[in-house]
């Protein structure tokens, strides 16, 4: 679940969320601490979590790609919040944010 959380933490949807609890430019870790969490399924969780270690040990080893596994990583997360959002999975405080994107 570490992996997801990374990657999760880093993507759009959790800046939509957080902007939306605090806009300023300060998120202190009060601010982090009350952004909600989208978990992905089950399946969604291996994937990003497989992805971001294999982005990891790309950029841990200095080699090329890190940039466009990044982006499939963040695609793919953009992708479950908003098959999320479309089930009506999330609270309406979230739905609300995350239709920003």
């Amino acid at each position: 679940m570490w992996f997801v959380l990374l990657a999760y933490c880093n993507s759009t949807p959790f800046w939509v969320c957080l902007k939306a609890i605090n806009p300023s430019a300060n998120n202190s870790a009060k601010y982090v601490l009350r952004t909600p969490i989208i978990l992905p399924d089950h399946d969604e969780e291996e994937f990003v979590t497989r992805q971001t270690k294999e982005l990891l040990e790309i950029l841990k080893a200095g080699e090329t790609g890190a940039d466009l596994l990044q982006k499939e990583i963040l695609g793919y997360i953009y992708q479950y919040v908003k098959r999320k959002e479309s089930n009506k999975t999330l609270g309406p405080t979230v739905l609300r944010a995350v239709a920003q994107l």
